[in-house]
């Protein structure tokens, strides 16, 4: 019975002796999926949606700012959507903004800032 396979993230700790941390500084939810690039992806396309927001709000928005809001929803698909369509999804919007994007008016060259 001491033998038997746990299978990972089943939150069966008793069998393996594990107290649910990582051993790393991370906290149990490691377990359950979450690790330090998944929030990561999750914080930096919530606050891409939250930046295109205000930017439609305040009247700046353009192509570019489709073309960025598409690219945040695409970090945060597959974290909602489970493999392999949240992967072709986050892929397909990954694209499309990133093209949208490139139409955007660049920023102040180094010249103009000098």
């Amino acid at each position: 019975d001491r033998e038997r396979a746990v299978q990972p993230g089943s939150g069966d700790s008793a069998s393996t002796g594990d107290s649910g941390s990582t051993g790393d500084g991370g906290s149990a939810t490691a377990g359950a999926g979450l690790d330090q690039d998944t929030v990561d992806a999750g914080v930096e396309g919530a606050l891409g949606i939250w930046n295109a927001r205000k930017d439609i709000a305040e009247g700046n928005a353009d192509i570019g700012t489709a073309g960025d809001l598409l690219t945040s929803i695409g970090t945060l698909v597959p974290l909602a959507v489970p493999p392999p369509p949240g992967l072709i999804m986050a892929g397909v919007l990954g694209i499309a903004g990133g093209i949208l994007s490139s139409f955007k008016e660049p920023g102040p060259t180094n010249q103009d800032v000098m």
